[in-house]
């Protein structure tokens, strides 16, 4: 299954906020990418479904006070009207919430690898440090947040931008189907200023293989698509 992006929406995030309902189909990969101030520690999410959310380790990144931080839940249980809510350490700290939610996950263990950057007042490009998915086919998604500066966004080599949230210019981006290998993300800001990025990457839904068997005695060779689970 490839991957489809199915909701997006995104709020401003200050202290007790929480995203706008969506429609999340029971078995989707919700991912919700937060940026603030003030170093503040995201402590929890909990939705309107009852999900469970973990936090993607080594994602998030604090400097200068300003930090980014992304988590998921696997394998939502759904809800027409799903409300994502954030728990913070504190109530002061403004930024970007954005909430995506996704099919074409492997619903297993899906979150693989991250990795961060940030860039203060040097030029106007964030990169992050290196990651190495395993195998190709993954979805590599960040939020790129400019704490000082207004402007527009520019995403690196085959990257999308996603949704921006505009109070605090939170934005996402995305590549689905990723090379495997050591790999950076970039994203450009057309002003200078203090700039962090956090990307994680979430491995597909396993594909079909093709098992091979030969129909005859002169070399001719067919085969049988057997399904990820196998036959029953």
């Amino acid at each position: 299954m490839a991957w489809a992006l199915k909701t997006t929406t995104s709020a401003f995030l200050y202290g007790g906020s929480s995203s706008s309902a969506q429609n999340h189909a029971a078995g989707s990969l919700i991912i919700v990418l937060m940026s603030g101030t003030a170093s503040r520690t995201v402590t929890a999410i909990a939705n309107t479904a009852g999900d469970t959310y973990t936090q993607c380790s080594g994602v998030r990144r604090v400097d200068y006070g300003a930090w980014v931080d992304i988590w998921y839940t696997a394998n939502s249980a759904g809800n027409a009207s799903n409300v994502i809510t954030p728990t913070m350490s504190n109530t002061d700290s403004q930024g970007s919430l954005i909430v995506v939610s996704f099919t074409g996950h492997t619903t297993t263990s899906p979150f693989e690898a991250a990795a961060n950057g940030n860039d203060v007042y040097d030029d106007n490009v964030v990169t992050t440090g290196s990651f190495s998915p395993a195998a190709a086919g993954n979805l590599n998604i960040a939020i790129a947040a400019s704490f000082s500066q207004d402007g527009g966004w520019t995403a690196g080599g085959s990257y999308t931008l996603g949704t921006e949230e505009s109070t605090t210019h939170g934005i996402a981006m995305r590549l689905e189907g990723a090379a495997s290998g050591s790999q950076t993300a970039s994203i450009t800001h057309s002003a200078a200023g203090i700039m962090n990025m956090g990307l994680a990457s979430f491995k597909p839904a396993a594909g079909a293989s093709f098992v091979p068997f030969p129909l005859s005695s002169r070399g001719a060779r067919g085969g049988l698509l057997v399904p990820s689970g196998g036959l029953q």
